[in-house]
């Protein structure tokens, strides 16, 4: 159970080594096909939700062993995952998971979003069973979106995604503007080397 340990649930942490490494079950499992892909991800979550979090070597296993799972999986995660995390989809099934929304109310809360970019995402995700729409009988006729069962199982990772967003924005930002000015740095004395170069060229043609 999250958030409880190993001991208070009545459990003992296995002994971790490679005999109890999960990466090396998983590894032999993808080659040999014993098990499906959901078994293996059902058996890792168990091993991570009941030992991982009191025991630090067998972290670095997991995470090696969800590594080479999603490597394994890659045809079928890969097209998921780009249908889920485009530049607009995960703000818009926020604004919708509390309530139904309609069209001008979502682009009114999603400050840069334009007309066509909403239209393109709200019916990417209608056609990928995240968000229908209803057509209200009022007078003008007006349509409201709403989150399937589905899209609120999305709440939670999205709600994590926003979390770290939030946290860690700046450092991001910070990081990206010490790259820029690294490479600024670098392409100066590029430059810089390349005018000594050609000057140097240009003395030993005179000479000459």
């Amino acid at each position: 159970m999250l958030g409880t340990s190993p001991e208070a649930d009545g459990q003992r942490a296995p002994t971790v080594g490679r005999s109890a490494s999960p990466s090396r079950f998983l590894k032999a499992d993808v080659r040999s096909g014993s098990c499906t892909c959901e078994s293996i991800w059902d058996g890792l979550l168990k091993w991570d939700l009941g030992f991982s979090q009191h025991n630090r070597p067998l972290q670095a296993s997991l995470a090696v062993a969800f590594s080479v799972l999603a490597l394994a999986d890659l045809p079928r995660i890969r097209p998921v995952l780009g249908k889920i995390t485009d530049k607009w989809a995960v703000m818009i099934l926020t604004v919708l998971c509390p309530k139904p929304a309609r069209f001008n109310e979502l682009k009114r809360r999603l400050e840069g979003l334009t007309h066509k970019a909403l239209a393109d995402a709200l019916k990417r995700l209608e056609r990928n069973g995240l968000v229908p729409r209803t057509v209200l009988a009022t007078a003008p006729v007006a349509v409201e979106y709403h989150i399937t069962s589905l899209g609120i199982s999305l709440r939670e990772p999205f709600e994590v995604l926003c979390r770290w967003a939030a946290t860690h924005g700046d450092n991001v930002e910070r990081a990206a503007g010490r790259y820029d000015e690294a490479k600024a740095r670098q392409g100066k004395a590029s430059r810089g080397e390349a005018r000594r170069g050609e000057a140097r060229q240009g003395k030993a043609r005179q000479a000459a």
